[in-house]
């Protein structure tokens, strides 16, 4: 028997059929465009970041495969994550270092972008975040993952979700 004659046959499985796939496609319509919502970010296609080395106060652009901390003018350079919301100007959300293991690992040839998209070996991060502002750095690994999603979930005035933007779209 083929496919047309089974539809023909069962047509109330096949109208159930239907009605299941199409409620699970408005759902998963509706959970990625609600506010707040995490999205996975796309790869970088610029080899340009922004850092800061004030604490977030300011932001510049530079090669992004830099690893952070570093010196410059006497002062640690961190990666910044900067941000828009519909008005205003760009602000950095959070600041980023890397550990001794990121390090290492960005010596290796990997990216900062491969490195927050893989776990760490073993128990040590890739990488610790903090807010602007803040004392201190929050690492990325499984016993903090509460406090690192709170940083990253980066808001506008008005409580809408900010959207983070790469150099050039500031």
């Amino acid at each position: 028997m083929g496919l047309r004659e089974t539809i023909n046959r069962n047509p109330s499985l096949v109208g159930v059929a239907s009605v299941v796939l199409v409620v699970a496609a408005i759902l998963i319509v509706v959970l990625e465009l609600r506010p707040g919502a995490t999205k996975m970010p796309a790869a970088p296609v610029s080899d340009q970041g922004f850092f800061s080395k004030d604490d977030g106060k300011g932001f510049f652009a530079a090669d992004v495969k830099k690893a952070t901390p570093y010196k410059e003018g006497g002062s640690d350079v961190v990666r910044a994550h900067v941000f828009k919301c519909k008005s205003g100007a760009a602000f950095v959300g959070y600041l980023q270092r890397d550990t001794e293991l990121g390090r290492q690992e960005l010596q290796k040839g990997n990216t900062a972008f491969e490195l927050a998209h893989r776990p760490p070996a073993g128990r040590q991060p890739y990488f610790e975040v903090k807010k602007p502002g803040a004392q201190v750095w929050v690492p990325f690994d499984g016993e903090h993952i509460r406090e690192w999603e709170d940083i990253r979930a980066v808001k506008c005035p008005d409580g809408a979700p900010a959207s983070e933007v790469l150099p050039g779209e500031e």
